[in-house]
């Protein structure tokens, strides 16, 4: 029943779930400099959420608000947690619900450091397309513009400890929206099935 941010329709009501969304905190120490990175199972997180997860972490940690990096996922198969005029409302709700587990991760990870290796690797992707699309007007709009530019390179970064694998961060700009409007499904989209490849990989 939950209303599904990313499309301009403002009545699009979650009727299933597909996969369930998170709130994942990964916090990372060396010397006497910590840093928090969160990742939302969420469309986008406007600046008063991003404002209240680094205000909650710092009062409960100590961890500088301005050492947290908080990103989403961009699903469009998630609730409302920012207003777009025209489109949709902030779910005030969803939103605490979401500013709370988000605190309540990194202070989980804060509490559980372990030492650990660190590996970075690039590649690329040729999945990415640039979406800036010439009109028959000549103007340009959104679309598929096949021979346009774009970024392929994707970073990753593995963490390792004498345990296994910690955790894998996966950088890469994109739009990760297969479902389309008529999905009525709260759903990671396919950030959800890179991540659970992964980690059935690693």
């Amino acid at each position: 029943g939950i209303l599904l941010m990313g499309y301009p329709d403002p009545d699009r009501k979650a009727e299933s779930v597909r996969d369930p969304l998170s709130a994942d905190a990964l916090v990372l120490q060396q010397g006497k400099t910590t840093a928090v990175l969160i990742s939302l199972s969420i469309c986008i997180l406007d600046d008063a959420g991003v404002e209240a997860i680094r205000r909650g972490i710092e009062q409960q940690t100590g961890i500088p608000a301005d050492s947290i990096v908080i990103c989403t996922a961009q699903t469009h198969s998630a609730p409302c947690t920012m207003t777009c005029w025209g489109w949709c409302d902030r779910d005030e709700s969803y939103v605490d619900l979401l500013v709370g587990r988000s605190i309540r991760a990194a202070v989980e990870a804060s509490q559980n450091l372990q030492q650990a290796q660190v590996g970075i690797g690039t590649t690329e992707s040729d999945v990415g397309v640039n979406r800036r699309a010439i009109m028959a007007d000549h103007s340009v709009g959104l679309g598929y513009n096949h021979w346009g530019i774009y970024d392929p390179e994707m970073t990753v970064l593995c963490l390792q400890t004498a345990d296994g694998p910690l955790a894998t961060l996966i950088h890469y700009g994109a739009h990760p929206t297969v479902l389309s409007s008529d999905s009525r499904a709260i759903s990671r989209d396919w950030p959800g099935v890179m991540i659970d490849r992964v980690e059935d990989l690693t």
